[in-house]
Order: structure tokens, then sequence, then C-alpha cells
């Protein structure tokens, strides 16, 4: 009841702070229910059973198996937990506007939830129960010692998981996706992509085009893989690009497509390219190779077993890199790199044999001092002619084994030149 003594302005006092009276408790109500969800409360009234939710101010929580919401801003000008009809309500899920959930008994009806209005089982808490909402949302729990938990899964219920998909992931249908391949958040998989067994994204990863690669490869964030070519040759017709096994491609890898049908890039397996490393159209590449930091290797390049090229070193086209060769740091390479030789310099000339990493690879004493006589011969005296350089070699001992026949062969067969 309301007093009239004291006049209008006493009334008017009387009132006001009945409301407030009222609004108070409604508030305090609120708080203990939000306490008891793990909500923050930021309720006030709009509409009768209206609640407003800005989808990117709020984040999922796991809480025992079953999905809350936990806001990170304040919800927007919410009603408090009575409709005007006695229905509590409460906010389970983002969707791409207004989120309400209306418990009745032991159902709960979701409106505005993503993809329409849709009936969901749950319990008086007003939990979803969906099977693959409740696998997303595993990802969005922090992994703890022991138990990691790192994305959802497709993986059948029999325990044993074949294939984790982050649900950020965007993966097309047609692309063909191996066995036990973890696909990270916001990668993108293209359409004509087959990705093999145990293949890694970690997040952030492009690979598209018609790019075949096989298994056990690693794709860490923002490597950008199968992209078109850049060569201005290339009139739209489909080209291709294939990876070999156990490849590790590091953090803004980039790998083109060739330009060409029936010219794919190429590059084996066991490879390490790491930051900022470009494999440019149509390039071959062997096996065990490693590409440090920021390397560009441009069109038609091919690189043949074993090769170090160190960081920001960079390769015209058409070169080739001979097996077991190190380019040094910021080198600049215009010629063919010969196979076991150390290369350096602006433009790059050969320093002499990679004595290290054919003692590391295995190489015999005999094979190491054959290759240094072939070094002796060809490279000692940089303005002899070659050719006299090579029919000297030929003539010894030493062009009978095999790594040095390899050697005489590939520079023969060079087109460009052979650094010296």
């Amino acid at each position: 009841m309301v007093s009239t003594s004291g006049g209008m302005g006493a009334q008017v006092l009387q009132r006001d702070k009945f409301q407030g009276a009222q609004m108070r408790g409604l508030q305090n109500h609120t708080r203990g229910l939000a306490r008891r969800q793990r909500l923050r409360p930021a309720v006030h009234a709009k509409a009768p059973g209206i609640a407003v939710l800005e989808p990117r101010k709020f984040k999922l929580r796991p809480r025992r198996g079953k999905v809350v919401a936990a806001p990170t801003g304040k919800l927007q000008k919410l009603l408090g937990h009575h409709r005007a009809d006695g229905v509590q309500t409460d906010i389970i899920r983002p969707g791409p506007a207004v989120t309400v959930a209306e418990k009745s008994g032991a159902r709960v009806h979701a409106t505005g939830l993503q993809g329409g209005t849709e009936n969901i089982g749950g319990h008086a808490g007003g939990y979803a129960r969906m099977p693959e909402f409740q696998a997303a949302m595993r990802s969005h729990n922090p992994p703890r010692p022991g138990n990691p938990k790192k994305f959802s899964s497709d993986a059948p219920s029999s325990g044993d998981i074949s294939r984790v998909i982050h649900p950020t992931a965007i993966v097309s249908p047609h692309a063909r996706i191996g066995n036990k391949v973890r696909i990270g958040p916001f990668c993108v998989i293209g359409a004509e992509v087959e990705l093999g067994d145990e293949c890694v994204l970690h997040s952030h990863v492009v690979i598209e085009g018609h790019s075949k690669i096989g298994k056990g490869n690693e794709f860490f964030p923002f490597a950008a893989i199968g992209g078109k070519t850049q060569d201005l040759k290339y009139i739209g017709e489909p080209t291709y690009l294939e990876i070999g096994d156990h490849n590790v491609f590091r953090e803004n890898t980039t790998v083109h497509r060739g330009t060409h049908e029936d010219l794919p890039t190429r590059i084996g397996s066991h490879n390490l390219l790491l930051c900022y490393s470009h494999v440019a159209h149509d390039c071959q590449l062997g096996n065990h190779i490693i590409l440090s930091n920021s390397v560009g290797l441009a069109g038609h390049i091919i690189v043949e077993d074993h090769v170090i090229v160190s960081g920001l070193a960079a390769a015209h086209q058409f070169c080739r890199l001979g097996a077991h060769s190190i380019i040094g740091g910021c080198s600049k390479v215009v010629q063919d790199v010969p196979p076991f030789m150390i290369v350096d310099g602006n433009p790059a000339t050969t320093r002499g044999i990679n004595l290290v990493g054919l003692q590391r690879r295995g190489f015999s004493e005999e094979d190491i001092r054959a290759i240094k006589a072939g070094y002796k011969k060809l490279f000692l005296k940089k303005d002899g002619n070659l050719a006299n350089s090579i029919s000297s070699l030929k003539a010894t001992h030493d062009a009978d084994n095999p790594h040095v026949a390899h050697l005489i062969r590939f520079i023969e067969s060079s087109e460009r030149g052979v650094v010296r």
C-alpha cells in the first residue's frame, strides 16, 4: 500500500522506493541464479521473456559434460529469469540473433539456435545434450595434464579416433581425408585436396587446388599449400601439386602448383621447410631437403636429395641444386650448384666440399677422398677451361667412383653452367 500522507511529492517518493525495492529483489534473485549457473549477472528489464545476446561477446564453457554459456561481456538489457507466464528462461548457446532457451519440465525448447528452431532433449538445468555439439565444445576446454582435449572428433564410438577436425575448420565435403588426420582451428581444405593418413594441420592452414599429399605430413600455422601458380603464362587449366610423406611445413610456408597440366610441382619425402620458405611453380624437390627461413626457390628448380639451403638464400629459375650440397645464407644462386659442394656468396661461388655433411651421411673415407680429388681438378682453378678439367678427371681412377661419376654427369648436363 502506498501512503498518501505528505502530498503528491510524498506519494511519488513512496512509489519510487517501492518499485526500487522490487527491482533490487529481482536483481538479487537473478544474481543468485547466475552464480549457480556460473553466469555473470548482467540482467535488466526490457521486454517480457526476451533475452538478447550479442554472440561475439560470449563464449562456451563445458561443465561436467554439459554445455552452458559463459558471457565475457555484459548481456545487453536482459529481463530477469522469469517470463510473464512464469516460464523460466536460460541462455544455452549462441545463435545468429536472439538466443533463448525456455525450460518447461524436463524438455528444453531452444529458439534462435543456428539452423533455426529445434527441440533438444535436456533436463531442468537447461543444458544442451546434442552429441555433435558436446564434441565441438570439447575443443574449447583447455587440455589438462594427462587428459589432453584438443579438438572435436568425428571418430566412431568404438574409441578408435580415426579423424580429428576442429569445429572452426572448413573442410570441403569433396576433399579426401585419410585416417588419423588432425585438422586444427580455422584451417581451410579445398574440394580437390587429397590428404594422406596421419597428417597434422595445426591451425590457419590453407590447402587448395589439385593437391595430393602423402601420409604423416605436418603443417604449421598459416602455411599456404597448393596455391595457383604465379607464372604469367598460366592460362587456367587444371594444374597439380604432389607431396610425399613425413614432410614438415613450418609457419607461412608457401608451395604453388605447376603451370601446365602435364608437369606438377613435386616435393618428395622427409623434407623440412622452415618459416617463410617458398617453393614456386614446377619445382621438383627430392628427399631429406632442408630449406631454412625465408629461402626462395623460383620456378622450375630441381633440388636433389640431402640439400641444405641456408636462410635468406635465393635461387634463380631453372637452376639445379646438386645432391648433398649446402648453400650459405643470403647467397644468390644463378647457376647450377654442383653436388657435394659448399657454395656461398653474392653471386655464389664454390668454396669446398661439404665434408661434415658427407661424414654425417655415412660416406666412406675412400668416397670422400675421390670427391675431394674431383673438386681439386674441377674447381680450384676457376679460370681454367671446365671441359679440359673434366677430360683430365675422366683419365684418372677417381672417375670410376660412383659419386665422382655423378658429379661429372651433373656438370656435363648443365644448361646454365655450374657455380665455380
